[in-house]
């Protein structure tokens, strides 16, 4: 299974984000954790609170920033650690190539890249899967790495274990709790009462 990486833009349905969607004390500590380098930087909370619109944010102003779903990262990396296989690196830094799994490590373990892992523990981990977030965790330390997820750092040590919980922990933890943003853009129709004329 190849490796997907496409850094020619944001996510679909946030290539407008902007920072004034952005609460005051999330900004506040994003910009604390860059200039402090504290990465990890791990954006939590429920959904919908803007979590994967401040990672688009912080993507924008980076000039080397990678983005990937995690879950399909931490799958693609089970597969491509196996006897080297090559991985598809889709668009990378505007070019097509593959690169081979030394290559892959080469680019991840780069400190001018600005590493975007979006929604982590969505799905519970297969052994491979846990690998492969900690080798990133490890790769990226003290390098840039912005992670966003429903759950907290504790909730991820009962998916994973404390070893990762400790990894994140070591950087900065951000709580953007907050009301489903994205929810409260629809409407609300109730249809359950008879018209009658």
């Amino acid at each position: 299974m190849p490796i997907s990486i496409d850094t020619s833009k944001r996510p679909p349905g946030y290539e407008d984000a902007d920072r004034d969607q952005i609460s005051d004390k999330a900004k506040y500590a994003m910009n604390g954790a860059n200039d402090r380098k504290a990465y990890p930087v791990l954006l939590h909370g429920g959904v919908g609170c803007g979590k994967t619109s401040a990672a688009a944010v912080q993507y924008g102003y980076h000039y080397s920033p990678l983005w990937f779903r995690a879950d399909d990262l931490l799958l693609s990396m089970s597969f491509g650690r196996k006897d080297g296989v090559r991985c598809e690196a889709g668009r990378f830094f505007r070019g097509y190539k593959q690169l081979k799994w030394a290559e892959f490590r080469r680019e991840m373990d780069s400190d001018r890249n600005y590493v975007i892992l979006d929604d982590l523990g969505l799905r519970p981990p297969t052994d491979t899967m846990y690998q492969s977030l900690f080798d990133v965790l490890e790769w990226r330390k003290g390098k840039p790495l912005l992670i966003t997820s429903n759950k907290s750092p504790e909730d991820l040590a009962l998916l994973y274990d404390d070893r990762i919980k400790s990894r994140l922990r070591a950087g900065t933890v951000v709580n953007m709790d907050g009301p489903d943003r994205r929810a409260a853009k629809g409407f609300r129709i109730d249809a359950r009462q008879a018209v009658t004329k």
